[in-house]
């Protein structure tokens, strides 16, 4: 519920805060999409060509590192308010991306219930 506000929380988070025109943000963020550009290959080209446009972006970026018994779980996701003074036009971007690491000897673990195969 937003109260008729834009979803974008910039003012709660200053430590997070960053401002950049649109290919720097296409640049310092674009690892986060790279899944998207195989999954949904039109939307990953609108989605690059609206941020490629903006004039002006204000990105909230978050980390978070989880570590549990087998494994390591980082989160990224970055807010992005994209506004292109040319067009007048104003976009909200939000990317996600989840990486799990599992450690060595669970991957071990795993494979030992495995046979091997000849073709």
């Amino acid at each position: 519920d937003t109260d008729g506000q834009l979803a974008f929380p910039w003012e709660s988070f200053p430590e997070r805060q960053q401002a950049m025109k649109g290919p720097d943000l296409i640049r310092t963020l674009g690892f986060l999409g790279a899944e998207v550009m195989q999954q949904d290959p039109i939307k990953a080209q609108f989605m690059q060509q609206v941020v490629k446009e903006a004039t002006d972006c204000k990105v909230l970026l978050h980390e978070k590192e989880t570590k549990e018994e087998d494994k390591t779980r980082k989160e990224v996701w970055a807010d992005a308010l994209c506004v292109d003074e040319r067009t007048g036009a104003n976009h909200l971007v939000k990317v996600y991306r989840r990486i799990v690491r599992f450690t060595e000897e669970s991957l071990e673990k795993s494979k030992e219930g495995l046979e091997e195969v000849e073709d």
